[in-house]
């Protein structure tokens, strides 16, 4: 965190090349917040309406539509418009959906081969998210360029 803290935002995008594919990086953190807000979403109208229950768990749900759903889509919408908080936001977003996305293929893995419960089946968006996440960051880092010095991160 403390690495984090001693950034210049203002100076950020400078770091990266101006090949950087933001517009791909985008898209993908849109393919990932836009399905959980409508899935995850509706789920929950339907509750506050009918009082169904979602059927994904509460603490998932609320992770989701509370941090990985707005900051997906801000760090899309910025990225997208190559805003200095658009880099430093997708980076820690990116960084998320890859650890995330195995815990999440993991677990169901696990499940699944120990016959704990039913197959699921978001597996697919799980690798996706995982996969996805992967090759975005990998592509993401490796735009880093030293246009300018160290000490001007700090």
């Amino acid at each position: 965190m403390s690495g984090i803290s001693n950034i210049r935002i203002r100076d950020i995008s400078g770091h990266f090349s101006k090949t950087t594919p933001v517009r791909w990086v985008s898209l993908y953190l849109f393919c990932i917040s836009i399905p959980l807000a409508i899935v995850e979403g509706g789920q929950y109208v339907r509750f506050v309406f009918s009082g169904t229950l979602p059927e994904i768990p509460h603490l998932i749900m609320v992770l989701d539509l509370s941090v990985v759903v707005p900051n997906s889509a801000l760090a899309g919408i910025l990225l997208w418009h190559r805003r200095n908080w658009g880099f430093l936001l997708s980076a820690l977003m990116l960084v998320k959906a890859s650890l995330y996305g195995m815990v999440l293929m993991t677990s169901t893995a696990l499940i699944a081969m120990k016959g704990l419960g039913p197959r699921d089946p978001l597996m697919p968006f799980y690798t996706f998210v995982t996969v996805g996440g992967l090759i975005s960051l990998t592509v993401f880092l490796k735009n880093i360029s030293n246009n300018k010095s160290r000490e001007q991160i700090n």
